[in-house]
């Protein structure tokens, strides 16, 4: 049986020591074995064959040749082609002779990927032709109809993707086709913290609320935005449900007009929480998105209880008056009180940071 580990930068650089690796070590870039690269040679007898990629994950496929069979095989990537240990997500199983395939997590969608084969013997390491692919558009799904994470640039700490709509509580979401289920998870319609953690490991990304900045970009179009008073319109009755067209109830998603960006319901229907991060938080989440890391496990507690913060929510609910759902709207308070919140009201937009 295969053993398959993705590790963090950090735990990446513990490995190293713990191999008796130097900063001079194959680990931290430079190559070692024979072979000149060209196609259809490996070095050292492993060879980069080929990748299947979706939008956050990749299966790459190798193989590992010779006579003797390798302490371990597996696979580096990265967005460039330095191979920096800091910037890189490794993969990796026990030694085989023949083919094998290992999956590739933490990466982001929209992007060039480098990667390349790689095994070890008697603490040589050998490296394949470096390959590259492109991951497609992200999405998901609610209720089955098909969304976007929209990449949103001109943000203060670079670019980043959202959900091209609200998260209702009951909506069982999937992401390349793979269920992550619902933020209500035991389904009595109320969602606690627990809840949200839960639903965000599911995903296996490291997804939060979006910064104050960030939602205002969204919502007003970005690069291409118009000045419209509402997300996407000065007519609130076509791109948002409120206190006047609501009939006293929310609404399944993008049902209204989209925004210049495409963003649907960022005024109305919802109130979305607003997370109040400090520059050095946001900071840390696009090094984590540039190390692939890509479970909540490896993220900082403090980005998470950010998220969950319910401080600050914008844009305005079903019951609000039109002047709470403009692009200016933001509601201060305390939404997420015995760490639990009125899903019926309030719910979150997801983002993440992107390494680009």
């Amino acid at each position: 049986m295969k053993l398959t580990i993705h590790l963090s930068a950090v735990a990446f650089m513990v490995i190293a020591v713990l191999s008796g690796c130097d900063e001079n070590s194959p680990y931290s870039g430079s190559s070692s074995g024979s072979g000149s690269g060209s196609s259809g040679v490996a070095y050292g007898d492993i060879a980069t064959v080929s990748a299947v990629p979706k939008a956050y994950t990749a299966v790459l496929k190798g193989v590992s040749g010779g006579s003797r069979i390798p302490d371990e095989v597996g696979f580096e990537y990265c967005y460039n082609t330095d191979f920096n240990n800091q910037e890189t997500g490794r993969v990796a199983c026990d030694g085989l002779l023949g083919d094998y395939e290992l999956e590739a997590t933490g990466l982001t969608d929209l992007m060039t990927v480098y990667y390349r084969a790689y095994k070890v013997v008697d603490d040589e390491v050998y490296y394949g032709k470096i390959e590259s692919f492109e991951t497609p558009q992200g999405s998901y799904t609610l209720y089955g109809k098909t969304y976007k994470f929209i990449k949103v640039e001109g943000g203060t700490y670079g670019s980043f993707s959202m959900m091209q709509t609200e998260l209702p509580y009951d909506a069982v979401m999937e992401i390349d086709g793979r269920e992550i289920g619902a933020l209500d998870l035991n389904g009595d319609r109320s969602v606690t913290k627990g809840e949200v953690r839960e639903f965000i490991s599911r995903t296996n990304m490291c997804l939060r609320a979006p910064s104050y900045e960030e939602w205002r970009i969204a919502a007003t179009g970005g690069f291409k935005g118009n000045g419209y008073t509402y997300s996407g319109s000065d007519n609130l009755n076509s791109v948002g449900w409120y206190a006047d067209n609501s009939e006293g109830s929310r609404r399944r998603p993008a049902q209204k007009g989209a925004n210049e960006l495409g963003f649907y319901d960022m005024s109305g229907n919802y109130a979305e929480f607003i997370g109040k991060f400090t520059p050095e938080q946001l900071d840390l989440t696009v090094d984590y998105a540039k190390a692939f890391v890509s479970s909540t496990r490896d993220m900082s507690a403090i980005i998470f209880n950010t998220t969950f913060g319910g401080t600050m929510t914008c844009g305005g609910t079903w019951n609000s008056p039109a002047s709470a759902c403009t692009v200016d709207s933001k509601l201060v308070g305390s939404f997420t009180g015995t760490n639990k919140f009125d899903c019926s009201l309030y719910t979150f937009r997801f983002v993440y940071s992107r390494p680009d």
